[in-house]
């Protein structure tokens, strides 16, 4: 039997241990999440390509939209933008990108070596609009409706086949909806 007075040098490997498991699951836990019934912000934000466009919500509420928050110093976003590029290739749902809190040159670099997906480009360089949509970190993608309603939010990196099997049945319902 173990005597007492050795057991507390047992208590910080087993606090260890638990913080690690915590930490550990908390990173590997696919976070997704519907938001139903929650209007998108109201912004006024200029296209990064072309400075003199401003684009509002009204512009994106032409049926189902995809609006993609992303950033260059994200080492996530600019893995995931291969699959933006694939699944744009594949699918012509209106997908918009936001610059969030990024340098302009640099995003251009980015676009300009791999390629450019984005229909929209907004530039978030004050970063409000990932404040009103209560952004954690980047990537995050949300799914707005004609009536500017948000449907889908999901926190983290999107993937062709995450996207598929996801988003697409949820887009063809908008689509549906929208009429």
């Amino acid at each position: 039997m173990i005597k007492l007075r050795y057991l507390w040098r047992f208590i910080p490997v087993m606090v260890l241990g638990i913080v690690l498991l915590i930490l550990y699951k908390s990173l590997t836990l696919q976070k997704s999440a519907v938001a139903q019934e929650k209007p998108f912000p109201t912004f006024s934000l200029a296209d990064l390509r072309m400075p003199e466009k401003i684009v509002t919500l009204p512009d994106l509420k032409k049926g189902p939209c995809i609006v993609h928050v992303w950033a260059t110093w994200c080492g996530i976003c600019v893995k995931e933008h291969n699959e933006w590029l694939k699944i744009k290739k594949k699918w012509s749902y209106d997908l918009v990108g936001v610059v969030y809190r990024d340098e302009v040159n640099q995003v251009k670099r980015l676009l300009q070596a791999k390629g450019d997906p984005y229909q929209y480009l907004l530039h978030d360089a004050s970063g409000t609009l990932g404040l009103n949509l209560g952004l954690i970190g980047t990537p995050e993608t949300f799914v707005i409706d004609k009536k500017g309603i948000i449907r889908y939010h999901q926190y983290g990196p999107v993937s062709l086949s995450k996207f598929e099997k996801d988003l697409v049945p949820l887009l063809e319902k908008i689509s549906r909806e929208n009429g």
